[in-house]
């Protein structure tokens, strides 16, 4: 249910491991889902090697060697006795302590309890800002329980030629926060601007509709770039901020290409800010 303190007086959400025990769970049921690239992963296609020192002990395959590779969710269903009852011996052993391992497997849980979404944010954040950090990109989403950000960045992401699938998350979050009148780019703009759209819902709603329109704009910032300045792929983009202007100024413009005046400025500008290195180092 959607955490709601009025109507679910007692939920249950995980602020961390999810990711981990979601895979276990689609292991064990053997079923398929999208992922946030809007991609078929079809986790009955998950093979335990039964050989004693394989290559590799667990493989994702549509193609597996059928004298060794196993499925793993028959492996851990509960007829998996009756399944492999004329399999000999070797293997049934091999098959039974793959299934007592996983099985067997303890998760440690810390249960905090509040009824505020924003402690339960914090918590998110202040979780993940040891071992490997959380980058800006990834707070923002964190924070942005109401928005569907992961799926709609990884879409725009998905679909990008001329290698400009590499570009960065938060060059499309900045766009966002710059649209809605941030005046920094930096984290705390980028995370002031996403909690105003969360508090919100007629916010969220304009957020609904616009963002059809930020990712046609971004497709026409890249495609521009492109054609006008030679930059041939992602590699020879001078700075990923450009898209970010660039994505802003087709917004602005509805869409619509340059009049000749603009394409006289924006190549002005193109080319300032290339050889002066104006995207980079600190207050860009």
């Amino acid at each position: 249910p959607l955490f709601d303190n009025i109507h679910n007086d007692k939920i249950y959400l995980i602020i961390d491991g999810q990711q981990r025990l979601s895979v276990l769970y689609h292991t064990f049921k053997g079923d398929s889902i999208q992922n946030s690239y809007r991609r078929e992963v079809d986790f009955s296609n998950i093979y335990f090697n039964i050989e004693k020192k394989p290559a590799s002990r667990f493989r994702y395959t549509k193609h597996p060697d059928s004298d060794v590779e196993i499925k793993l969710s028959e492996i851990l269903s509960s007829n998996w006795s009756n399944r492999f009852k004329s399999y000999p011996q070797f293997k049934r052993d091999a098959i039974k302590n793959c299934r007592k391992k996983i099985l067997g497997y303890r998760i440690p849980f810390t249960f905090i309890q509040t009824k505020s979404q924003e402690e339960i944010e914090t918590t998110f954040i202040r979780i993940n800002s040891s071992g490997t950090p959380l980058s800006s990109a990834d707070r923002a989403i964190a924070l942005a329980t109401s928005l569907d950000l992961r799926h709609n960045i990884n879409a725009v992401i998905n679909q990008l030629e001329y290698g400009f699938n590499k570009i960065n998350k938060l060059s499309l979050i900045m766009t966002i926060a710059l649209i809605w009148g941030s005046n920094q780019v930096g984290k705390k703009g980028i995370e002031s601007v996403i909690k105003h759209i969360e508090q919100n819902e007629n916010e969220i709603e304009q957020y609904k509709e616009i963002w059809l329109d930020l990712k046609n704009c971004n497709g026409l910032a890249i495609q521009y770039i492109v054609k006008n300045f030679n930059v041939v792929n992602f590699d020879f983009l001078p700075s990923q901020t450009m898209i970010t202007t660039l994505t802003c100024f087709f917004y602005y413009n509805r869409t619509k290409q340059p009049s000749p005046n603009q394409r006289d400025q924006i190549k002005k500008w193109f080319w300032y800010t290339s050889i002066a290195s104006r995207y980079s180092g600190r207050g860009y």
